[in-house]
């Protein structure tokens, strides 16, 4: 039995790439029983999702306050939710843990060392992105004097040493960004996964549009798309080109020439969104080299996963997957800027061709690297 365990997110949230990983478990171990734990809107949402590929697992509701924003004092709680879990599923050699903050390690860390006969996986997101913050020395020294207790991602990861502590991380480039900060058998117990893709629920709507329609919404709404579309404004406007942002009405973005609020609404359901996705004919996603060095970009997977091409900066994720061509990469906002004032004349279905070679290669990659680590 595998045993998949969400003590972070609840609803709809994380709904996607966990049920990716619940696809992924069954690709590799069709033969072996899954059971989630999790919330139970959660587990219902994760349900709708696996059961158009026929999937079913078995679930247990837990209830769990949502500790993420002071995680580490409640370490102990996470690590007695776990050994409880643990001890109702004796049969369960491998267990995931979904997701994860500073108290889940910790608890992970002393849970591995108590049951040496388990195998736990820990799955990073963004809370890795903490561990390349770079900080002077006397910037450290200021944090130590306003929270000298403060314990952070980088100390609670370099304290899952045992053998059966292990983590995936969905990020290419994370060895090189990480080493000198994890300590080198811990981060030789990472192994790096393609994020988790899914299949749309929804058909392209065919809605002709006059312009070039580029989407923006989530994280990618941040300084550099404004002044993307600023410098595109001021510098190469050419009538060819509309960007739709799913942002709060007040948003000063929407005050830029070619910009289209893409909702009345501050928050919309996943379906809504996917339908939303499907109508672009690009995504813009300007993270830049400081950023996503460690962990992925569901927009990234909402794209590729809808066949949608996208505009990317130099983030190191995104310099890395530029090489199977599902889009451009720039690397600054004005040379960007420039190549959307001639999207008129890209051929777009040579994007969505490569997304479509990208999908098979990630099913193929990541089922040969989970069923590695996990036999």
């Amino acid at each position: 039995m595998i045993l998949l365990i969400e003590m972070q997110c609840k609803d709809w949230e994380h709904d996607r790439v966990n049920a990716g990983i619940t696809r992924l478990c069954h690709a590799a171990f069709p033969d072996e029983q899954l059971k989630l734990y999790g919330e139970q809107k959660h587990i219902e949402e994760l349900g709708k999702l696996v059961s158009r590929h026929e999937i079913k697992f078995a679930s247990s509701a837990i209830d769990f306050y949502d500790w993420r924003y002071d995680s580490i004092k409640c370490a102990g709680k996470y690590e007695e939710l776990l050994l409880n879990i643990l001890d109702k599923e004796p049969e369960a050699g491998h267990i995931l843990l979904l997701s994860c903050n500073h108290g889940i390690v910790m608890a992970a860390a002393n849970v591995c060392r108590i049951r040496t006969e388990r195998k736990i996986y820990i799955i990073t997101h963004s809370i890795m992105e903490e561990v390349c913050i770079n900080i002077n020395f006397g910037q450290y020294i200021k944090q130590r004097l306003l929270a000298p207790h403060k314990i952070t991602m980088r100390h609670c990861i370099n304290k899952c040493m045992t053998a059966n502590c292990s983590f995936f991380i969905y990020a290419p480039c994370y060895e090189r960004e990480l080493r000198g900060k994890i300590r080198r058998p811990v981060l030789e117990k990472f192994t790096f996964l393609h994020h988790p893709l899914y299949e749309p629920e929804t058909e392209k709507p065919c809605v002709a549009s006059e312009k070039i329609v580029i989407g923006i919404y989530g994280q990618a709404v941040n300084q550099n798309a404004y002044e993307i579309i600023d410098y595109y404004n001021r510098n190469y406007d050419n009538g060819h080109v509309v960007f739709k942002i799913m942002t709060k009405k007040n948003n000063d973005i929407l005050k830029l020439k070619n910009t289209v609020r893409l909702f009345e609404k501050d928050y919309v359901k996943n379906d809504e969104l996917e339908y939303a996705i499907r109508g672009f004919d690009y995504v813009l996603i300007p993270y830049s080299a400081e950023q996503y060095r460690v962990s992925a970009s569901g927009i990234f997977c909402d794209a590729v996963s809808l066949n949608v091409p996208v505009l990317m900066l130099d983030s190191p994720l995104f310099m890395y997957y530029s090489r199977y061509n599902m889009g451009i990469q720039e690397s600054s906002i004005t040379a960007m800027a420039h190549r959307i004032s001639q999207l008129y004349m890209e051929d777009i279905t040579k994007y969505q061709k490569s997304e479509q070679v990208f999908k098979h290669i990630v099913e193929e990659e990541n089922v040969k690297k989970f069923t590695a680590v996990m036999s």
